[in-house]
């Protein structure tokens, strides 16, 4: 199909009328054909993710710390980082706040998201992560909600043997009790928990066979 094509069928679905197809594009036709939704399938072709990183071991999950409703784009965070030094944006995906994934570093590039856990993993980020206040809150917008739970189905896909974590995940366990609570996060970054979300969307396979 032509470009103009996907547009008109784009347009029809309420999506992003860019002429280019991927996850929102299907979940638009999907929700405009009243259509059940299913997980996507591990033969289903990878809209975003390449699965050319080695030997990943770890999905992090990263909030761009920017107020709620205050929309950026990759190139912007990338601006962001090249004026901290680093040599690229720092994450390997962004979801912006109408679902739209943007790519950052290449996933065979180590990223520089997650200090001492850069390496063998893989980094996205939503923008988002404060409220109106600058307070930190999970301010995920519900198409950011679709988008990331499709990548995160994607990445694991193609890195079975990955963790999905967020960035506070990594905070060391100071009292020693085989929990990291928020007294001893280093930051609040992904402003939510990333395994009880995870396990939310994604439940074990006895679980989503069960009647």
């Amino acid at each position: 199909m032509s470009i103009a094509d996907w547009k008109l069928i784009q347009e029809w679905a309420g999506a992003k009328a860019d002429g280019v197809p991927g996850p929102m594009t299907a979940a638009a036709i999907i929700a405009k054909a009243g259509i059940e939704r299913r997980p996507v399938a591990a033969a289903e072709p990878r809209a975003f993710v390449t699965g050319i990183g080695r030997g990943i071991r770890r999905i992090f999950i990263h909030c761009s710390a920017t107020r709620a409703g205050q929309d950026v784009d990759a190139a912007t965070i990338r601006r962001w980082h090249l004026g901290q030094g680093w040599s690229d944006i720092g994450y390997h995906f962004v979801i912006r706040l109408d679902g739209s994934i943007e790519h950052g570093r290449p996933e065979n590039v180590i990223g520089s998201h997650a200090a001492g856990f850069n390496t063998r993993s893989i980094a996205l980020v939503y923008v988002g992560g404060l409220d109106a206040q600058g307070r930190p809150a999970d301010t995920r917008t519900p198409r950011q909600l679709a988008a990331m739970e499709h990548l995160v189905r994607e990445l694991t896909q193609a890195y079975p043997f990955a963790e999905v974590l967020g960035h506070r995940d990594i905070s060391p366990d100071r009292d020693g009790n085989g929990v990291i609570g928020p007294h001893e996060w280093l930051k609040a970054c992904p402003c939510f928990d990333v395994r009880r979300w995870w396990a939310s969307v994604n439940p074990p396979a006895a679980a989503r066979s069960a009647p």
